[in-house]
């Protein structure tokens, strides 16, 4: 028999700037912050076929993430046809957990256990870029952006782990507004970016399976997770039909390292799990 009660909260706010300086200058500012908690309170009961109990397992767990995010962007003339814009790109998220266990097996006195975890993942991206107007129909950025992401993993029941990675990436934009038909436009893009790995990924708490096996493992998330870091390719066709009204069309191309995965762990204490690995390109 297995029952489950979950209680959820969840909360956001966003805040945008925009604020026009003299000599055709603009600085565009953002921020937002969120908040997102679960309460649960799950209970397994296992009985043998002549009623003895075999598991009686009671398990609280709770959650609260947080996050800050900050984006700014500064746009200024510099030559005919050109402009200077640069900015930045910041975002930290911190997730804490609690885990009490109260489990039986066999009839025995109940143990109790109890974990604590946190998560953090810190992001910082700056960049610069030329904005040039080639002509009135074509348009053409072109920069750099550095980038870099640190995780940080610690609780009472494992050594703490830490990741710190980094890159630097030429960035280049082009749009090309098509001759006579009005509002249609093609744009391409090459990036290079990183994707953090989501707090609750980092956490090594999880579920632990009755009949541990191959077929049925426990589900755990894994604290030495690294970011990925893909180059792409982004193509786009757009279409104003009307005032206010778009139609687009696009298509991506992504080479990925570190690309995340869920594996089958055979684990230190001979558990399988079920757990997100860090997977090669």
């Amino acid at each position: 028999d297995f029952t489950l009660e979950t209680d959820t909260s969840m909360a956001r706010t966003d805040f945008s700037w925009l604020h026009k300086l003299g000599g055709g200058a603009k600085l565009d500012l953002k921020a937002g912050a969120n908040f997102n908690g679960r309460r649960s309170d799950s209970h397994r009961l296992a009985l043998a076929a002549g009623g003895a109990p075999v598991l009686d397992d009671l398990t609280r767990t709770a959650s609260d993430e947080t996050g800050f995010t900050s984006i700014g962007k500064y746009t200024t003339p510099i030559v005919e046809g050109h402009s200077l814009g640069a900015g930045w790109d910041l975002g930290t998220t911190t997730r804490d957990e609690d885990r009490n266990e109260l489990i039986g097996r066999g009839g025995a006195a109940p143990v109790a256990t109890s974990e604590d975890y946190r998560s953090k993942v810190n992001r910082v991206a700056v960049y610069a870029q030329d904005e040039w107007n080639v002509t009135p129909r074509w348009s053409v950025y072109a920069g750099a952006r550095w980038e870099g992401i640190q995780t940080i993993s610690s609780g009472n029941t494992f050594d703490t782990a830490r990741s710190r990675t980094r890159v630097l990436s030429p960035l280049f934009h082009t749009l090309y507004k098509l001759p006579g038909i009005r509002g249609d436009q093609l744009r391409m893009a090459l990036t290079r970016t990183y994707k953090a790995p989501a707090t609750q990924s980092l956490i090594p708490r999880g579920f632990r399976s009755l009949n541990n096996s191959a077929t049925e493992p426990d589900h755990l998330g894994n604290p030495d997770l690294k970011p990925e870091l893909a180059y792409g390719l982004d193509l786009s066709y757009e279409h104003y039909w009307a005032p206010n009204a778009l139609l687009s069309a696009s298509v991506t191309a992504r080479e990925i390292d570190d690309y995340t995965r869920n594996g089958l762990v055979l684990m230190p204490d001979a558990r399988w799990a079920n757990m997100p690995v860090n997977n090669g390109k």
